[in-house]
């Protein structure tokens, strides 16, 4: 059951499911600088208010991470990400193989910032997304 607890805007929108106890984060479009930032952070306040243990992030309509932002996702993001008690994450991103060349590298980078007992996977499936935020 979702439920929409942000206002979706024409960069994101932001969901939390309480059958998964999941914050779902769907981006609507690529954006770079401070707008990525900043729908990452509402979902970060999402995630604490509801105190959800897992987060998706449906990447499919966002191209390749640049570097900023990869540096960002793993000193800012992730730290309060699990500071707040996210448990299982997950990332959808798109078939294509611009978009495998970046999963490769946000995996990497996600593995090296995740401490043990948080668990990170990436698909191109948002079926095979909940599986794993179920557990």
């Amino acid at each position: 059951m979702s439920t929409n607890v942000e206002p979706e805007t024409d960069v994101r929108s932001i969901e939390y499911d309480s059958g998964l106890d999941t914050v779902v984060f769907t981006w609507n479009r690529y954006v770079t600088g401070e707008q990525f930032r900043t729908a990452l952070t509402d979902a970060l306040a999402v995630i604490e208010r509801e105190g959800a243990t897992g987060f998706i992030a449906d990447a499919r309509e966002f191209t390749a991470h640049s570097d900023d932002q990869l540096e960002w996702l793993q000193r800012e993001f992730t730290p309060r990400m699990i500071e707040a008690g996210i448990e299982r994450s997950v990332q959808i991103h798109p078939e294509s193989v611009i978009a495998e060349m970046d999963t490769e590298e946000t995996a990497e980078r996600a593995d090296a910032a995740l401490p043990e007992g948080v668990a990170f996977e990436m698909t191109t499936s948002m079926d095979r997304a909940r599986e794993f935020v179920r557990g």
